[in-house]
């Protein structure tokens, strides 16, 4: 190394000494600056204190409004009891009846749309009782109201889900006859059910006796319980009419929608399936059949 550089070294290293011992002092806190932060910090707790203590203050008030509030709540509903004629405890109970019968309609919505056919006397049921539940003086509040009206878009929807009357075809072979194709166990399994064959293809069979092969015949496996009534053993026209209309003097409509089937009004047979005509004006009267 040439003297010139050794003689830059120790002056570097001479300021280096000289500035070390300045930095570590800039870098050093005195009393007076600990003063300073711990008066800053304890001013920043008070601020701190005094803003929880607004906090609760503003708290406190908004619970008495809410109180307020409450009180306000629970006397327009007084009010609105009081108009309608029912007590809490009527909107109680009645909402209880709404959850049994929404219960109800539920499960009726998971049967399949062959279930719901077969069984479509309980929707009808349950249609009488939605009917009824909504002339309440309960059912007017909003919050049932609004329930209601779902639920009778709920019955129409499953309505018409609602599969028609199941029916199969049947191709007639040779040797055939009604008895035989009715105690098929792809039908009923039962021979004597014959008669529901026969009632439902009038236009393809004049004589229950003779049948030809390669007639397409319609093997009825429902019944449509609005339009059909499947006559049972000890059934006559007058008692059916009185199920069916609630007047036994209705059997003329009865025996004249169906006088293929029923040459004798006084003698019908099991297991025929009339034909049943909506109620209208102009019902004869006189006896049933036996």
């Amino acid at each position: 190394m040439t003297n010139r550089s050794m003689i830059m070294a120790t002056v570097v290293l001479m300021i280096v000494a000289i500035a070390i011992p300045g930095l570590a002092q800039d870098r050093k806190m005195t009393y007076e600056d600990y003063e300073l932060e711990l008066m800053d910090w304890q001013q920043r707790e008070n601020d701190a204190k005094a803003g929880l203590e607004d906090c609760e203050a503003a708290k406190l008030a908004l619970r008495d409004d809410i109180e307020g509030l409450e009180s306000n709540i629970a006397a327009a509903w007084g009010d609105i009891y009081d108009m309608l004629g029912i007590t809490e405890a009527d909107v109680d109970a009645f909402a209880d009846q709404l959850d049994d019968f929404a219960r109800r309609l539920g499960e009726f919505g998971r049967l399949t749309p062959e279930q719901m056919f077969e069984r479509q006397d309980e929707l009808n049921a349950l249609e009488t009782e939605l009917e009824q539940l909504a002339m309440m003086p309960a059912a007017m509040l909003s919050q049932f109201a609004t329930r209601i009206d779902r639920y009778e878009r709920d019955i129409d929807n499953y309505r018409n889900r609602m599969a028609g009357p199941r029916s199969v075809k049947y191709n007639v072979m040779r040797g055939d006859h009604l008895w035989g194709i009715s105690a098929k166990p792809s039908h009923f399994g039962d021979g004597s059910k014959w008669m529901r064959i026969y009632s439902v293809n009038r236009e393809k069979i004049s004589d229950p006796d003779l049948i030809y092969p390669d007639q397409i015949l319609t093997v009825p496996l429902d019944i449509d319980n609005n339009t059909q009534y499947l006559v049972r053993r000890g059934d006559n026209l007058a008692n059916i009419a009185n199920t069916l209309y609630g007047n036994p003097f209705e059997w003329r409509k009865l025996y004249e929608a169906n006088r293929e089937l029923i040459p004798d009004p006084n003698l019908i047979y099991t297991n025929t399936i009339l034909t049943v005509p909506s109620r209208g004006p102009g019902s004869g009267a006189g006896g049933g059949g036996r």
